[in-house]
């Protein structure tokens, strides 16, 4: 399916009136991305039909018994359940392994090696402080108070890497050591993957660097050249349910 403005309404109409075995996603980002697995297992890419968004997705998710002769495959980011369990009503919905399709990508950190030694103490200071802000935020969720995981770390870093506590939400508190810590170690999975490639790209990207890269120029490296076991696990899952059998 070529847009990627539809209504949940719409797509749910469009799954009752089609045959063909479809893979639901959430946007624009992960349509080109199961483009890529779709087209390597040589398999049309018509069947994509991108939601705009992961809520409409599990809003028709919820309305799959009205097209219940439509074979499907719903594939979401796992977002904030990253953090706690998979509520059992999605239990059929294919998450990312980590926060997202982004961090399935990321993982292992193999795209890192694109910044110099200079670069990559830089990057450590940036990262580290967008950490406070991250850490402060997910200390509010698991709060239940209001909380904003998806700052740019553009908007929230100086320009020498320091955090501006100033231009974060919902007031800044320093995160124990502890969630740093969690957040350190578990940096691929467990911190939002957008936030990882735009601090990425901050790096990668500077005026007057010899090569500079767009986020999107990184996702595809990080496909091609650095293929992790959880966007394996995602292909493999595509190709079973398109019928491609490996055994």
């Amino acid at each position: 399916m070529k847009s990627k403005d539809l209504t949940v309404d719409e797509i749910v109409a469009a799954l009752r009136h089609t045959s063909i075995p479809s893979i639901i996603v959430e946007g624009k980002d992960d349509v080109m991305i199961y483009r890529w697995i779709l087209r390597d297992a040589g398999i049309s890419d018509d069947r994509l039909f991108p939601c705009t968004g992961r809520n409409n997705l599990l809003k028709v998710f919820s309305r799959r018994n009205e097209f219940p002769r439509t074979p499907t495959l719903f594939i979401a980011d796992k977002d904030v359940y990253i953090y706690n369990d998979i509520p059992a009503e999605y239990s059929d919905v294919l998450f990312t392994w980590g926060y997202s399709i982004e961090n399935d990508l990321y993982y292992g950190r193999s795209i890192d090696c694109l910044m110099t030694k200079e670069e990559s103490k830089s990057y450590e200071k940036a990262r580290k402080n967008f950490i406070r802000y991250y850490g402060c935020q997910l200390e509010k969720l698991k709060e239940n108070r209001p909380y904003n995981l998806s700052l740019s770390p553009f908007v929230i870093l100086d320009s020498n890497y320091e955090l501006v506590t100033d231009k974060v939400e919902y007031t800044f508190t320093e995160p124990t050591q502890e969630t740093c810590n969690y957040l350190l170690d578990n940096y691929d999975l467990v911190v939002r993957g957008h936030s990882i490639f735009q601090l990425l790209q901050r790096f990668l990207s500077k005026s007057g660097r010899d090569v500079t890269h767009s986020t999107h120029s990184l996702y595809e490296q990080c496909y091609r050249m650095h293929r992790t076991q959880y966007m394996e696990r995602l292909q493999n899952e595509v190709e079973r349910f398109c019928g491609i059998n490996h055994d």
